[in-house]
């Protein structure tokens, strides 16, 4: 079984499992009912489209994997460390997006290229 997604482990794991199944990034997706782009989100921590699945893609990617609950290599979430937080890169520190100002994260958000409108209440 897949360690849990905010695990250290799991990018690596999961691209593991899948090469260990002889599936391409496409068959594990159609596999799983997910787009064709998630598994390489999901395998590459340096994407900058780097994302966690959610427990019901968590699901659909064990089963997809051949795995069960009641396989003998599953782990737990106290075994494996969780992924630090999000953070930006302001200058040459990295700022946690809990303490980033909003226009330290619109700056961030310029710098990877996507445009964002933000609306705030009267």
């Amino acid at each position: 079984m897949l360690p849990h997604p905010t695990s250290l482990e799991f990018p690596a794991a999961l691209k593991a499992a899948r090469e260990a199944k002889g599936m391409s990034r496409s068959a594990l997706a159609h596999a799983a009912g997910i787009h064709k782009v998630m598994p390489r989100r999901y395998e590459e921590p340096t994407c900058s489209e780097f994302t966690r699945p959610t427990e019901k893609t968590m699901l659909a990617l064990n089963q997809a994997l051949g795995f069960t609950s009641a396989d003998p290599t599953t782990r737990t979430v106290e075994h494996s460390p969780p992924m630090p937080a999000a953070s930006l890169q302001s200058s040459n520190h990295a700022v946690s997006l809990c303490e980033a100002s909003i226009d330290e994260i619109a700056a961030e958000l310029r710098r990877r290229g996507i445009v964002a409108t933000l609306t705030f209440p009267v």
